[in-house]
């Protein structure tokens, strides 16, 4: 009798033990569900309006509207784009930035209507630069060479204004 009992609690223990296996499952099933179904991607290409041609090597980051903290970061890749994936629901501020370029910035939402969001191509002015002049600073080399005749310039070597043909020649380290 004692044996039938401990085979009935075993049976018991099984069964209870396959049915928590089972609703276990159903729940995990359900989870992962309603993970993936809030899982959310942003993507987009970077171009530069004027050539038509992709940029490469961007920084894109999502910022927080609110104090600009950095959530995510990533990099253009050789087409030009940039994927997030795994994002959730709610608005960020689209920041991109590469040499030569200014700094690109643009406000996104996540939200039910749009569980995907592709920017297609998102343009970058390219960093101008005007500079109000140029000057151009140029002297005679110290010492140059004509044929066989070795020329030196006397207003390229510091003497004091009443330094003698014997104090320049001093300070011509060719001619000592």
């Amino acid at each position: 009798m004692l044996s039938i009992a401990k085979d009935y609690t075993i049976l018991s223990v099984k069964r209870a033990n396959k049915k928590f296996y089972e609703v276990s499952r159903f729940f995990v099933f359900f989870l992962a569900l309603s993970i993936v179904g809030q899982a959310q991607t942003i993507k987009g290409t970077l171009m530069d309006p004027v050539e038509g041609i992709v940029v490469k090597g961007a920084t894109v980051q999502l910022l927080n509207p609110s104090d600009s903290s950095n959530i995510r970061s990533t990099s253009s890749d050789s087409s030009g784009t940039f994927l997030f994936t795994n994002m959730d629901r709610g608005s960020y501020v689209l920041k991109a930035t590469s040499i030569g370029f200014e700094t690109f910035f643009r406000s996104i939402a996540l939200n039910d209507s749009t569980p995907s969001l592709d920017l297609d191509d998102v343009y970058i002015p390219k960093k101008t630069t005007t500079l109000e002049g140029v000057v151009i600073v140029a002297s005679a080399p110290a010492v140059s060479q004509k044929g066989d005749t070795t020329q030196f310039s006397a207003g390229q070597y510091k003497v004091n204004p009443d330094a003698t043909v014997e104090d320049l020649i001093k300070k011509c380290r060719v001619l000592q």
